[in-house]
């Protein structure tokens, strides 16, 4: 299990959108009050949580992507 957390920041196109984070990860160090989803059991899991909440919710690519999960589209 990991703890994850949701925070708002700037989508490579330069608008803001709010992004997944594990814990541990360097940009959520400079965010000043991320929003805690808990401890979850899987990535996707984690997302459906973030959409119910955030409709622009997406995955940091720094901390929660990775060669087995690339990205979800609902």
């Amino acid at each position: 299990m990991c703890e994850y957390f949701v925070c708002i920041g700037v989508a490579d196109n330069g608008k803001p959108s709010r992004f997944v984070h594990r814990e541990g990860c360097k940009k959520l160090n400079k965010i000043e009050m991320p929003m805690r989803l808990g401890e979850l059991h899987s990535k996707l899991h984690t997302l459906e949580l973030a959409k119910s909440t955030f409709n622009d919710a997406c995955f940091c690519p720094h901390c929660c992507i990775d060669s087995n999960f690339t990205s979800v589209v609902f």
